[in-house]
């Protein structure tokens, strides 16, 4: 796995989703809105990146894509 890379999005993804709580916490309706793309682009590209040596060898839009590899159960 490129640690790395992984840890770098997630991180990305930490700060979104703690600028999105402390925004719907003061109030905002839309803060959610804003961030959901961010936090779900981040989410993806640490997921889709984690074996690649280099992000240089892909896309940022594969990167970006929902993962394909991915299953989710009730």
């Amino acid at each position: 796995m490129n640690r790395e890379w992984v840890l770098q999005n997630l991180r990305e993804t930490v700060e979104h989703i703690e600028s999105a709580i402390r925004q719907i916490e003061s109030g905002s309706d839309t803060a959610l809105d804003v961030w959901i793309d961010s936090i779900y682009r981040d989410l993806n590209r640490a997921w889709n990146g984690r074996r690649i040596d280099s992000h240089l060898n892909c896309s940022d839009e594969v990167l970006r894509q929902f993962p394909k590899d991915v299953t989710f159960e009730d």
